[in-house]
């Protein structure tokens, strides 16, 4: 029988199935929760003694299970009935991984997937942990599984780091010892020599002078970009490494503006597009940091005339001189308006119009949205009672009267621009209150507005009409589960809409907002419009090429541009495309058609 059937009495059959079965319900629900806890704290957050308990727990948990296991084994003349409990609660563990792959699978639990990886990783080796005493294995060969095991659980974190998640809420797993290249962490980036030009091309670069693009639709016209990539591919002009952030390049002439986090120090930086040259930058002693979603400013600078608008992560509203960087005037739009900071930060890009410059803290009580003297930075109106989103806000002309909507938590929002008065709303609210997409004005002289999201809310039509009282009728012509665009945008062009939906690139008609087609997966990236040539930037650093036409995609070109998640919009300034993420920046030069 064995050292340890001499001094341990066999138990009954009742106690065998009480113990077993309490010893499985804790591997299977409560050990992964609380190792789903250390394994957050140890690769995506920083530790803190607050965090300490997360530790303790997993390990009594440990010790109980291996407590109530002792002394059960498969003698004592109820193997039969040991092996049927370990067939049931196996097949129960296969049950639960399905039902959470499952539902990880639909756009209505998307935060679910962060846990599919770690229940996996958990139940894998507790599983063996309460299944070994009643294999009928020496209780030395047990000891040496369960230290290796917990040796194994032990190292994995030592080995293992998370780089934050990507779009769809899943952990982002590298090797720890991986050789990366790091952001700059000082107030100048690497220099990279110039480099001559590779095509013809005009003699003025075109202006990309705020957040997706001049009309900020992410649609650029009268670009003449060759289709024949194949013949003639993107030339890389320049690369080099930028700090942390989501912060998209604007441009202006031969200057490319962008935000970076280096060290504590959240910067403005301009480059020169041709070379890639550091022209000046601007530092503001301020962080943000977000171990998730990741570090840095996310806004993108806006550029009017001889000046750059900015918006930090942490709500520094800053204008700038466009040759040099010089400080002309800044404000914290949080404390300016009494509101705390979202989640994931400021986003919003600032949106100038005529004298104005607008806004959209996070805070509601009348503070939504406001608007600022673009010369001295003086308030001058404030309005909404939304909660924050991550959209910016957009200038559009609808019924002829020019207005500025603001996509917050709760839907879509009207407002004058000279006084901020609400014009009209539309209620467009996903589960986690996160809108982020633009609204896209259909230019077809409808007064059509198109409302994207994601989380399985998806996507509807609006029309706006004026009424006898010169007030605004909001019609509801359709709606969509599909076309979530979480926080990519769509472009229009020619009657349908192009976006990622979850990350599958689609297009759907505008008239009933029925897909025409599903073309390839490219993750949360970003999309641009050049005339009728589609710019996909996959999540993970690829730049794909695409003629935009509802009767099928097929990609023209495809080109490995950076080598981690990449969530920044491109920017594109005449032949220059403008890619970077949190790391790296790198601009391409394509050829232009006579």
């Amino acid at each position: 029988m064995g050292c340890r059937s001499a001094s341990l009495p066999v138990p009954s059959r009742a106690t065998t199935i009480i113990r077993s079965t309490l010893a499985g319900l804790l591997t299977f629900v409560a050990v992964p929760y609380l190792w789903a806890r250390v394994v957050v704290t140890c690769m995506l957050m920083d530790f803190r003694l607050k965090h300490a308990p997360w530790f303790c727990g997993f390990v009594l948990l440990i010790a109980l299970v291996a407590g109530l296991m002792r002394g059960l084994d498969a003698r004592g003349g109820i193997r039969r009935l040991q092996w049927r409990l370990i067939i049931v609660l196996f097949v129960v563990w296969i049950g639960i991984g399905t039902a959470i792959v499952v539902l990880a699978t639909s756009p209505f639990t998307e935060r679910i997937q962060l846990f599919i990886p770690i229940y996996v990783l958990s139940t894998l080796w507790m599983f063996w942990l309460w299944i070994m005493p009643l294999t009928g294995l020496k209780q030395s060969i047990r000891l040496a599984v369960f230290v290796l095991l917990l040796l194994c659980a032990t190292v994995f974190p030592v080995l293992v780091t998370f780089d934050g998640l990507d779009g769809s809420v899943r952990p982002i797993a590298k090797w720890r010892f991986a050789v990366q290249e790091s952001p700059p962490t000082t107030d100048k980036a690497p220099q990279r020599p110039a480099s001559a030009s590779v095509y013809p091309r005009r003699v003025e670069i075109p202006s990309f002078p705020q957040f997706l693009g001049p009309n900020r639709t992410g649609v650029i016209t009268g670009t003449n970009l060759s289709h024949d990539l194949q013949a003639h591919p993107p030339r890389e002009r320049w690369r080099h490494p930028v700090g942390r952030g989501w912060s998209a390049f604007a441009t202006q002439a031969n200057r490319a503006i962008t935000q970076e986090q280096r060290g504590d120090r959240e910067m403005v930086v301009c480059y020169e597009i041709e070379t890639g040259s550091e022209v000046w930058t601007h530092a503001d002693n301020t962080t943000f940091r977000h171990s998730a979603s990741g570090d840095g400013p996310r806004a993108t600078p806006t550029i009017v005339g001889e000046r750059v608008y900015t918006v930090g992560a942490t709500g520094r509203l800053n204008c700038l001189e466009l040759t040099t960087g010089k400080q002309l005037w800044a404000i914290n739009i949080l404390e300016d308006n009494n509101a705390g900071n979202l989640l994931y930060g400021q986003c919003g890009s600032p949106l100038v119009v005529g004298e104005l410059v607008i806004v959209s803290p996070s805070g509601g009580n009348g503070k939504s949205l406001v608007a600022y003297t673009k010369d001295k930075g003086e308030a001058v109106w404030r309005n909404g009672d939304d909660g924050g989103g991550y959209s910016s806000p957009a200038l559009l002309t609808i019924a002829g009267i020019p207005q500025v909507l603001a996509f917050h938590a709760p839907g879509m929002s009207a407002h004058d621009i000279e006084t901020g008065a609400l014009l009209w709303i539309h209620p467009w609210q996903n589960s986690h209150k996160t809108n982020c997409s633009q609204p896209v004005l259909i230019a077809d002289g409808s007064d059509r507005v198109l409302i994207s999201t994601g989380y399985g809310k998806g996507s509807c039509m609006i029309e706006l009409k004026r009424t006898a009282d010169n007030s605004f009728a909001v019609t509801q012509l359709w709606t969509s589960r599909g076309f979530n665009t979480k926080f990519s945008v769509a472009v229009v062009h020619g009657g349908y809409a192009y976006g990622l939906d979850n990350g599958v690139l689609v297009c759907i008609d505008l008239a009933d907002g029925k897909y025409k087609w599903k073309g390839g997966y490219y993750g949360h990236g970003q999309i641009l419009l050049a005339d009728d040539l589609l710019v996909i930037v996959a999540e993970d650093g690829e730049v794909a090429f695409g003629k935009a036409s509802p009767a099928a995609f097929s990609e023209l070109y495809r080109v490995k541009a950076l080598n981690s998640k990449t969530w920044n919009n491109p920017a594109l300034a005449g032949p220059f495309l403008l890619v970077r993420n949190d790391r790296e920046a790198v601009c391409y030069e394509l050829l232009q058609e006579p």
